[in-house]
């Protein structure tokens, strides 16, 4: 299986590298074929070409005629300037371009002058040679040419990319602050007392609404355990929720809780607590929450009282003395013995109303109740 692979994989780079070697000769004859016609500095080149080899044809003749003497390998040197301009600019295609071009306008001085073998052989391996350095020279061009393009664009790909990297750091930061500002207007506006404390047993931050429920300033809270506004018997509770959120053994913890304000009056409140966590996953801080449900408590066992008292005795209404009676007659089954019901009235109470009031009434009531709980044993039920 891996030498089957290794195989595969040796054809598939071998592959590739035919695909780029087609693609780069493809790439050749594109910019052979596509020359850059359109560009000035391209014909500018070409009548360079023409304005030298018009040159050396004034040359020619003038040797002919015995003038001058200007060797011939002057006109070679004299095109490696377009040729080596060209190349400079448009790469293999501009040095090449020029190179052809001074063949073709030499073709008809090497036609129509005459020449012995050995001069023609020199004109052209002169002309080839031009034609060989005019390849290399643009070819070297164009690698130059390419490696620069490359280099832009993976300077340009660097800059993007670090432009990228930055735009989403600075969106991090955005959204961090954002996430931050949120967090910090929840915790100042909630109507719950909100706390974070450290693993010091410190206050770290409170919010407004902690501060009205214990009676203290902000500055009278922080940096002080939270243990010392908890009611004393309550305290080993909160030890005891602190060490389950620290363990591990619970994500958050709810428990009711009683403390004390700062005139000594005992609250009640619900506490909410999580555990805040760092990287590693290590505690590190605790937020909680508290909602003052001392009035709430009041009133819940307000009603639970006046749904089994009467409201105006506080002797136990009609719901109590039946559960009460049931219970005594199921502990006679159970463990014997007897019970007793008396009923009392009070003669004529409709013409002390109609007399004296129901304001008096009311207050016969009361003193009859009193005076009745004064006679009766804590067992009984009046």
């Amino acid at each position: 299986m891996s030498l089957r692979t290794a195989k595969g994989d040796s054809v598939g780079e071998a592959g590739s590298m035919r695909t780029t070697d087609r693609r780069s000769r493809g790439e050749l004859l594109a910019n052979l074929v596509h020359l850059p016609l359109s560009d000035r500095r391209f014909w500018n080149i070409q009548a360079m070409v023409v304005v030298i080899v018009l040159a050396q044809f004034g040359v020619d003749l003038a040797q002919d005629h015995g003038a001058i003497s200007v060797p011939d390998f002057v006109l070679v040197l004299l095109l490696f300037i377009p040729i080596i301009y060209g190349g400079s600019i448009f790469g293999l295609p501009g040095s090449l371009g020029a190179a052809l071009t001074g063949i073709v306008l030499l073709v008809p001085r090497e036609l129509f002058l005459d020449h012995d073998a050995t001069q023609l052989w020199e004109e052209l391996t002169i002309l080839a040679t031009a034609l060989i350095i005019a390849v290399q020279v643009g070819n070297q061009f164009e690698v130059d040419r390419r490696q620069r393009e490359q280099l832009l664009v993976n300077e340009r790909a660097r800059v993007e990319t670090e432009l990228h990297a930055t735009i989403m750091e600075v969106a991090a930061q955005k959204e961090l602050a954002r996430s931050e500002e949120y967090f910090r207007n929840a915790f100042e506006n909630n109507n719950s007392g909100m706390a974070i404390a450290d693993f010091n047993g410190r206050f770290v931050d409170v919010n407004h609404s902690l501060c009205e429920i214990l009676g203290y300033a902000r500055e009278e809270l922080l940096g002080r355990d939270p243990n010392e506004f908890t009611h004393p018997e309550d305290r080993p509770i909160t030890v005891e929720m602190i060490r389950r959120l620290t363990s591990g053994e619970v994500e958050h913890v709810n428990h009711l809780s009683r403390f004390v304000h700062k005139n000594g009056r005992v609250l009640f409140g619900e506490v909410s607590a999580a555990c805040i966590r760092d990287d590693a996953g290590l505690p590190e801080m605790v937020i909680a929450s508290v909602r003052d449900v001392t009035e709430e408590r009041s009133l819940i066992g307000q009603l639970e009282h006046d749904a089994l008292y009467d409201p105006l005795t506080g002797l136990a209404n009609r719901a109590l003395f039946e559960d009460r009676l049931t219970r005594a007659r199921e502990n006679t089954t159970r463990h014997g013995g007897s019970n007793a019901v008396f009923l009392l009235d009070l003669d004529d109470f409709k013409e002390v109303n109609d007399t004296f009031g129901h304001l008096v009434g009311d207050e016969l009531l009361v003193e009859f109740a009193r005076r009745l709980e004064r006679v009766t044993r804590a067992c009984d039920t009046l």
